[in-house]
């Protein structure tokens, strides 16, 4: 039997304005094969501005694994005030897992980007990863989850603290996918995305150390199955641009879990000083893929080095630097033309220091990260994309 997936989309407030039976929500597979693009539909304009609070309630049945995970591919810019945060719910009814999406933010001010009447309008894509392949869905349900404190899964939408949810008809089709619509009628509503989607092979760690004049790369893989094909080791002296050095075959042993180790060798022929950055790229054999986070290795014995991820960067991106004592770290976003568009300071502590760093207001482009840690200045590239 199949495995199906619900994912359901809330915007939540605490009170109920009743401002108007606005706004429906819709589901569609994304644009990869392990993704779902999330919309809502409006029968009256209102400026995006004025929405402070979107929450999506993803459900995904225990026979897919606990370890699912389910992260942000795409923030629709006309909501970049919104920002979201994910984590799974301690809640149990016996057959799903539940993951909070939860999006917050302040109303701006008013002449932003006013949704247009009957005109779908993508908010958020989610990718996700460790788990089976099944359909998605948007619900909302009736009755609340046993064990749950949080709030009943529904759709609903909020501007300026203000209920624009449309009641009779939660849920539009896409795709030729069906909506169900019971409201105000009891029972539950739903709209399922057309096709299957699919939740590849997950990476659970991934790590890059300097052994003697060599790389060392192990990562350890879950859920590996009968498709799981190979995998590729990709190195870059930037950070962004990579090129294959190495192919590992998959074990296929049976187990769903695996921890694989690679050297790339005399890498102080590549270069005496600086970071070689690596990943590792996973491939099935009916072509999907999955990557790890990107690493780095330092040739030179410096105490700080720079990796940035994803690049290109959509929305967020991380800035993982790795020290080797605790300094302050000065961080510095210049655009092309040499400006400084954003600085942050952090206190640095020995080891791996992560900062994520929001770009949906800057412009689609190349940008410079400037690290600034003790005595050392480490620079690196990173791509704005406007898609």
């Amino acid at each position: 039997m199949k495995s199906i997936f619900y994912i359901f989309l809330l915007l939540v407030t605490s009170q109920s304005f009743g401002q108007g039976e606005w706004v429906s929500a819709s589901i569609d597979n994304g644009t990869t094969a392990n993704s779902t693009a999330l919309f809502i539909q409006s029968n009256s304009e209102f400026d995006a501005n004025k929405c402070d609070n979107i929450v999506f309630t993803a459900r995904i049945p225990k026979a897919a694994g606990a370890s699912v995970t389910i992260s942000e591919s795409f923030h629709s810019a006309s909501f970049a005030h919104i920002t979201f945060a994910i984590q799974k719910l301690n809640v149990d009814d016996g057959n799903f897992y539940y993951y909070l999406i939860n999006g917050t933010g302040t109303v701006q001010a008013p002449s932003g980007f006013i949704v247009p009447i009957n005109t779908p309008q993508k908010i958020v894509e989610l990718t996700y990863a460790g788990g089976t392949t099944g359909l998605v869905q948007l619900a909302n349900i009736e009755n609340d989850i046993p064990g749950n404190n949080f709030i009943r899964p529904q759709f609903y939408i909020q501007i300026n603290q203000g209920d624009i949810t449309n009641l009779t008809t939660m849920f539009y089709g896409t795709g030729g996918a069906v909506p169900f619509n019971n409201q105000p009628v009891t029972g539950d509503d739903w709209v399922s995305t057309a096709n299957l989607v699919a939740l590849p092979v997950k990476f659970l760690s991934f790590t890059a150390t300097k052994k003697a004049d060599n790389a060392e790369l192990v990562w350890v893989a879950d859920n590996e199955n009968a498709l799981t094909d190979h995998y590729e080791i990709e190195r870059s002296l930037n950070g962004i641009d990579f090129i294959k050095t190495g192919t590992v075959a998959a074990k296929n042993n049976g187990n769903t879990r695996n921890t694989y180790t690679s050297l790339d060798m005399h890498i102080s022929a590549l270069r005496n000083s600086g970071a070689i950055y690596y990943r590792i790229k996973q491939i099935d054999k009916d072509a999907k893929t999955a990557y790890t986070d990107i690493r780095f290795v330092r040739t030179d014995g410096k105490n700080a080095g720079i990796s940035v991820y994803p690049n290109p960067v959509v929305t967020n991106t991380t800035v993982n630097i790795d020290l080797a004592e605790e300094t302050k770290i000065n961080l510095v976003l210049v655009d092309a033309s040499g400006k400084e568009v954003q600085k942050i300071s952090i206190n640095g502590v020995k080891g791996l220091n992560q900062y994520k760093l929001n770009m949906a207001k800057f412009a689609a482009g190349t940008y410079i990260i400037n690290v600034h840690a003790g005595d050392m200045i480490t620079s690196l590239p990173v791509v704005k994309s406007g898609k």
